[in-house]
């Protein structure tokens, strides 16, 4: 360990930093990082070093920093798994959850090359006990995609069951008053888009079934 002691904080390297899971806090663990503690603030940062940063018992890793104070643990990067990728500047992280005001998601198809739904500027959060995810978008009219789809959407409420391999799609109350759309990113489909007030996707077989669907032109 190497420590420089600055009038206001201490900066340096650590060959390891633990924190066990608490009420507040998930199990976190990283090695070879750098550290700054905020004594006035009452905050202890640690940055990634080569190797990323271990978080929930799990062991997912987070690329980026991570911020603990007496009350709660939050970060500013990149939360990787086998299934997802969730990234945000103020991820607040509970012994099994992680949330954000405002994140990216990126859910991954059988093959983690391939991305079979994307979405950003949401808030909300995934729950690892309950292996679900909640997301509303933050901006009303922004645009969802499924790429193995060739398919996008403006609908703004988001349920991922991670165990039944689902991703419910509906409007939320911020859209009363719009219409629902989905639109094909498939330029051999001839600007296709119609409305629909609902959608499942499955991650099983990547079909997408969209509901309460009043009509769908099919000439001009």
């Amino acid at each position: 360990e190497k420590i420089l002691l600055l009038p206001k904080i201490a900066v340096g390297t650590v060959e390891s930093y633990e924190l066990p899971k608490n009420a507040n806090y998930p199990k976190v663990y990283a090695a070879n990082a750098g550290m700054e503690w905020n004594p006035y603030e009452d905050m202890f940062n640690i940055a990634q070093g080569e190797t990323p940063i271990k978080v929930f018992e799990t062991n997912y890793d987070f690329n980026g920093s991570i911020t603990q104070t007496p009350s709660k643990v939050f970060g500013n990067g990149t939360l990787n798994w086998d299934e997802a990728r969730y990234s945000s500047r103020n991820m607040v992280f509970g012994p099994n959850k992680a949330n954000a005001d405002t994140g990216n998601l990126q859910i991954f198809a059988a093959d983690p090359s391939k991305i079979a739904f994307e979405t950003s500027n949401v808030r909300g959060g995934v729950d690892f006990d309950k292996r679900m995810g909640n997301f509303t978008t933050n901006v009303v009219g922004a645009e969802t995609k499924f790429p193995l789809n060739s398919f996008s959407t403006n609908l703004n409420d988001y349920k991922w069951d991670m165990n039944a391999k689902t991703i419910a799609a509906k409007m939320g109350p911020s859209m009363a008053g719009s219409t629902a759309y989905w639109k094909s990113l498939n330029r051999a489909q001839d600007s296709l888009e119609f409305e629909g007030k609902a959608g499942v996707y499955s991650l099983k077989d990547y079909t997408l079934n969209v509901e309460q669907i009043p009509y769908i032109d099919i000439a001009d």
